[in-house]
C-alpha cells in the first residue's frame, strides 16, 4: 500500500473519520479539528509503523495529509 494511503488510514483512525474526507491538503487541526494529543497519537503511530523518528520541530510543521506523506518517504525507502 502507498505511504498516502497508509498515513491517511491511520489518520482516519485516529480522528474517526472517513477516508474520502482527507485529502492531499487536508487540514488536520484546521478542517478535521485535530487536538494535539490526536497529533501525537498519530506521530507515535508512524514512528512505529515506518521505523522513525518525528521532531517535535518537524511535526509542527506538518498541517496537512501530504505534509506528513513528504515527509515520511523523505526518510523511509518505500518499496
Amino acid at each position: 500500500m502507498p505511504v498516502f494511503e497508509e498515513v491517511r488510514a491511520v489518520i482516519a483512525e485516529v480522528l474517526g473519520v472517513e477516508e474520502d474526507k482527507i485529502g492531499a491538503t487536508t487540514g488536520l487541526v484546521a478542517e478535521l479539528d485535530a487536538d494535539s494529543l490526536d497529533i501525537v497519537e498519530i506521530d507515535g503511530i508512524l514512528e512505529e509503523k515506518y521505523g522513525i523518528e518525528i521532531t517535535d520541530d518537524d511535526l509542527e510543521g506538518m498541517e496537512c495529509l501530504q505534509d506528513i506523506v513528504d515527509y515520511v518517504e523523505g526518510r523511509v525507502k518505500v518499496k
